[in-house]
């Protein structure tokens, strides 16, 4: 799975790449702004997103906005970082596309659990579209 971090706090970069890299096996890729992981989203294939809610500049709401827009290409899942647990940011992340919400400090066996759970989503998702590309093909044979 190759995952992207946004976020403006270089120690949190560094403690979430080691997990994921060295203990996950993920490949990672770090965007210090919205604006510079919104750059490589559409340069890279990305899994998963995980976002800081609260940056300077462009926001985590911001990012969930830009992804849902007409012909955005980002199929993966995205995750919101809250600095503290806020039931109205938890509901209008959720509502713009977040898959899930993670409080910091993060727990390295919830960011575990919740990563395998999107990439269990993620398989499904790829393997139900390929069915349905299957599926089309043999209707259209017809």
């Amino acid at each position: 799975m190759k995952l992207l971090l946004i976020n403006n706090e270089p120690l949190f970069h560094q403690s979430i790449k080691h997990f994921v890299c060295d203990q996950l096996n993920h490949e990672l890729r770090l965007a210090h702004s919205v604006e510079e992981g919104l750059r490589i989203i559409h340069k890279e294939q990305i899994d998963i997103i995980l976002s800081d809610l609260n940056m300077p500049g462009a926001d985590g709401y911001d990012l969930l906005d830009a992804l849902a827009e007409p012909g955005n290409t980002f199929q993966g899942a995205t995750v919101m970082l809250l600095n503290e647990y806020n039931v109205e940011s938890e509901i209008m992340a959720i509502g713009k596309g977040a898959a899930d919400i993670l409080v910091k400090p993060v727990s390295v066996d919830l960011v575990a659990m919740i990563l395998k759970k999107l990439e269990d989503q993620l398989s499904t998702k790829r393997e139900l579209n390929i069915l349905r590309q299957e599926f089309d093909q043999e209707v259209n044979l017809r």
